[in-house]
């Protein structure tokens, strides 16, 4: 269901820099949903050419270097010192991703060197059940990601797959998590 918007009056100004801040977060989690738009359209026509292995090879390499540049904007912009970050600094620079926007994400600090990231819902992997097709196994390409992302903010960050597709959710975790991350800064 699409949500109607009321039209602009002509004599407002445009511009993003104009905007109320209900609108800006509006336009960010627009922005997270485009992201995961074109995420999903360039994973289903990699996928569908060359097959899920392949696809799942150059998502790997892609996603590595999109985490480090990732990491390296967001921290910048939210004023991080790169390479120093703590757990905090890392929360708030995930939670600032654009992907971050569209997905749910639980951020569990179980001590000041130790976080446990879970995805809830995971959308894209909920469109492709909802379409029939296979869950993506996007274990190898996620750690890449996020041991790449995590590791640009602290190089002694260290990331730990507790379970992503393929693996099995274990019996203990709900059912709405989709993947969860131990990320530790020894």
């Amino acid at each position: 269901m699409t949500q109607a918007h009321e039209p602009m009056n002509p004599s407002t100004p445009l511009g993003i820099e104009y905007l109320e801040k209900d609108k800006l977060r509006e336009l960010l989690d627009t922005y997270g949903k485009l992201t995961l738009t074109i995420d999903g359209l360039w994973i289903q026509g990699v996928e569908k050419r060359y097959g899920t292995d392949a696809c799942l090879q150059i998502y790997t390499e892609v996603m590595e270097q999109y985490g480090r540049i990732q990491a390296h904007r967001i921290t910048r912009a939210l004023g991080i010192a790169e390479g120093e970050g703590d757990i905090p600094a890392m929360i708030a620079a995930h939670n600032a991703i654009p992907w971050g926007r569209a997905v749910k994400v639980n951020y569990r600090q179980t001590s000041d060197k130790e976080l446990v990231l879970s995805i809830l819902n995971c959308h894209p992997q909920e469109s492709r059940k909802a379409r029939g097709q296979e869950i993506f196994p996007c274990k190898q390409m996620e750690h890449a990601e996020l041991a790449a992302f995590f590791g640009q903010i602290n190089p002694r960050a260290k990331v730990e797959c507790l379970f992503s597709p393929p693996d099995e959710r274990p019996r203990e975790v709900p059912e709405n998590v989709s993947c969860q991350w131990k990320i530790t800064v020894e």
